[in-house]
């Protein structure tokens, strides 16, 4: 939430946020935020298809299904992680993992397990940042 407030502060820039659960939705409602849109939307692949089209989207994800079993430690475990969505391609998402700062694509499934992880295994609310881009 800070993070949004000092973007909009500082900057100007008007942020849409999507949260998926009803409870973290309730609670970020009654918090003044400065030109944050804050609404209460499933976290769908149809959704983020939708929102693609006006631009990146930040969201939030188990990042338990983004490593390979190759890289070592990390693939055991799971963890709440955002991510950058460039775009889609057919089956495949374009995004930005911050762990790396490396561009990559990852497919529809992949996505919608981190997704639906972090809401049943996490018990954490998905959700979508977007900026209002021109």
């Amino acid at each position: 939430m800070g993070h949004l407030d000092k973007i909009t502060k500082d900057f100007g820039i008007p942020v849409e946020w999507i949260i998926d659960s009803k409870i973290f939705y309730d609670f970020t409602k009654r918090i003044n935020l400065n030109k944050v849109s804050i609404k209460k939307e499933y976290v769908s692949l149809k959704n983020i298809n939708k929102k693609l089209k006006k631009g990146f989207l930040i969201t939030y994800i188990d990042g338990f299904y983004l490593w390979e079993k190759d890289y070592g430690l990390y693939f055991k475990y799971h963890f709440p992680h955002f991510i950058i969505i460039l775009s889609k391609t057919e089956e495949k998402y374009r995004i930005i993992d911050p762990n790396d700062g490396i561009i990559k694509e990852v497919n529809e499934k992949v996505l919608l397990r981190g997704i639906k992880s972090l809401k049943r295994h996490l018990w954490m609310s998905p959700m979508i940042i977007r900026f209002n881009q021109k």
